[in-house]
């Protein structure tokens, strides 16, 4: 079997140094630049001390000239790349403005469009209750044929009293013809009592 590599703890790394310690190699990456011409600013300074070689305070000097050179070149960079960041904030900013107005134009336009449509939908329940409506009605006879079936029928019951007032007469009459035929036969049976 392999052992196992041990793993680094970054973080137990990180706790033992300093907060001084943190921030100094911080900007030591960040600015690699600036140290870098201050270093060779130094070595320029330590070559003029020494009031020697020429050659070498010249070099020195090329070398500074050169770094300062490039740090400028990289400030300008960063002063550009700050611009472009401004620049892009500042549309962002536009765009998102833009966004949330139209956002509020959406809710606006759907809220308005949720109200046409339950105004809408009313409307059609009602359109479609009044077909309904038309085809019950049209299902029914007309006004026309309504009075006459009514005019129909208050005939035949005009009809229908007279014949049953004619059966009342005729039932009164029987009525009274059966009385008498009853009051004659008891008559008749006390006579035959009395003969007897």
């Amino acid at each position: 079997r392999r052992p196992r590599a041990s793993r680094i703890d970054f973080s137990m790394m990180m706790e033992e140094k300093s907060d001084a310690e943190i921030i100094e190699m911080r900007f030591l990456t960040k600015h690699q630049g600036l140290t870098h011409l201050v270093r060779s600013f130094q070595n320029l300074s330590k070559e003029l001390m020494k009031k020697g070689n020429d050659e070498d305070c010249d070099k020195a000097y090329q070398t500074f000239l050169k770094d300062l050179d490039v740090y400028q070149y990289a400030l300008s960079r960063a002063d550009i790349m700050t611009q472009t960041m401004n620049r892009e904030t500042k549309m962002y900013e536009t765009t998102q403005k833009l966004i949330k107005e139209r956002i509020v134009q959406t809710t606006n336009q759907i809220q308005n469009l949720k109200q046409k449509l339950k105004h809408e939908q009313k409307e059609r329940a009602h359109r479609e209750e009044a077909v309904a409506l038309a085809k019950l009605i049209n299902q029914l006879p007309t006004r026309a044929e309504t009075k006459k079936q009514i005019e129909t029928e208050k005939a035949s019951l005009a009809q229908l009293e007279t014949e049953c007032a004619k059966i009342n007469k005729e039932m009164d009459m029987r009525r009274k013809q059966f009385a008498l035929f009853y009051h004659s036969l008891v008559q008749l049976q006390q006579q035959f009592k009395v003969e007897s």
